[in-house]
């Protein structure tokens, strides 16, 4: 008979081209960094991205335009950053602003599964600056995407103003892709809005929405990087007793969510979307792409600034919950593989109440009757939290790791909550 109980399997987690306005001198290629996978070493005080302020007026993003293809547009969310897409409203690249600094350096910010193949200096009508040409991967691993395609970068630097970094790639080693976005750079310009206009729009603006880019920009571009020692170093920097204090992360930490987070979508594709806006807290919808695919992560992401604080908070649950369910699902089907019920009690609770030894013992029996040879069974995250177990044979069994409140259970069809014996 079907028990009426829910069977979880908790873990208690901490809570909460006109090339005569563009000239380019090439100069010597920098060294491969042969190194793409590993983050890339950064010092946080050499980088803007920790304390990126809004951009002043007359430099806003907002304020900066270039010559486009018909359909094209750039479009800017706020004033530090803006979208480029095409006339299907495919991504092609961006805008992303940081306050200026003598010492920026964009190899600290190149995304990390790409190499810098040449470095050029650049004339543009709004000043000089550098055209970085990257190799970079069409997916990550986890994607099954193999090859590299060329992305461009021009680092445009105001002096004591604001530092420009445009990204351009048609995801391919055409030489016409270049030649391309340097003609768009050749019309770059800003435009003639008021300065003192702007202020005013801020001064209007939610509390959170004047504030929740300087946080957010920086953490989907360290994501997008695959770079965990910034994400940590990011989160801990805005509020340190919740990420440092209690749920102690660490690069550590934020590479196994990285890890997690891959198997769902590319980072490199991941975006957020605002979907409600308080006086001083934004929800953002996350989302990307894998295969081609559009992908929507369930949870939303959530920018505040409390009352009193200086700088934003962030809060995402998938932060707090994903770098663990790797762990928990693996311990879950190596107790099964082993027979071991005892343990499998131990470590499972039906409604806050221990499994009986007696319930693991039927778990482990459907597993064994539904596997020809479970003990060579292999586990695979399938993204949403979902696991995957198959074995030789192509029998395959999902289960999903549910969370909220700070615990985390296991959501199976073969135990005793959902199953008749």
């Amino acid at each position: 008979m079907a028990r009426s109980t829910k069977a979880r399997t908790l873990l208690i987690v901490p809570l909460l081209l006109v090339l005569a306005a563009c000239t380019i001198n090439q100069v010597e290629p920098v060294e491969k960094n042969n190194q793409a996978t590993a983050p890339a070493p950064i010092q946080q005080a050499a980088d803007p991205g920790y304390e990126q302020t809004p951009s002043p007026a007359a430099y806003n993003v907002s304020n900066l335009a270039l010559d486009l293809p018909q359909g094209w547009s750039l479009s800017a969310e706020d004033g530090l950053s803006a979208a480029l897409t095409d006339e299907n409203g495919v991504y092609l690249g961006g805008v992303d602003t940081y306050p200026y600094a003598d010492d920026f350096d964009f190899k600290s910010y190149k995304p990390n599964h790409s190499e810098i193949t040449l470095e050029e200096t650049i004339e543009t009508p709004i000043g000089s600056g550098k055209l970085y040409t990257l190799d970079a991967d069409n997916g990550t691993a986890a994607s099954g995407l193999t090859g590299t395609h060329d992305v461009y970068y021009a680092v445009i630097p105001i002096p004591d103003n604001i530092i420009y970094v445009l990204e351009f790639s048609n995801r391919d080693k055409e030489a016409a892709s270049k030649a391309q976005f340097v003609n768009m750079l050749s019309g770059l310009r800003l435009t003639s809005a008021q300065a003192e206009d702007v202020p005013q729009a801020q001064e209007a603006a939610p509390a959170s929405a004047a504030h929740g880019d300087q946080l957010l920009q920086p953490f989907l571009q360290a994501v997008r990087a695959q770079d965990g020692k910034k994400l940590a170093d990011l989160l801990v920097s805005v509020n340190p007793e919740y990420y440092r204090d209690y749920l102690h992360i660490d690069e550590a930490f934020m590479n196994r969510f990285l890890k997690m987070l891959s198997a769902e979508m590319d980072p490199g594709t991941i975006q957020a979307e605002l979907q409600e806006s308080g006086e001083r807290q934004e929800a953002y919808k996350v989302t990307g792409e894998s295969s081609g695919d559009s992908v929507t992560i369930e949870d939303l992401l959530y920018v505040s600034l409390p009352e009193g604080a200086e700088q934003p908070s962030l809060d995402w649950s998938y932060i707090r919950y994903l770098p663990y369910a790797e762990a928990m699902a693996s311990e879950y089907v190596r107790l099964i593989q082993a027979g071991d019920a005892e343990q499998l009690a131990r470590f499972s609770v039906v409604d806050d109440a221990a499994l009986t030894t007696a319930d693991a013992k039927k778990v482990i029996s459907i597993y064994g009757i539904y596997f020809d040879n479970l003990r060579q069974a292999e586990l695979t995250y399938t993204g949403g939290l979902q696991f995957e177990v198959r074995d030789g044979s192509d029998n395959i069994h999902t289960f999903r790791i549910q969370y909220g409140d700070g615990l985390m259970w296991i959501d199976d069809s073969f135990t005793p909550a959902s199953t008749a014996f």
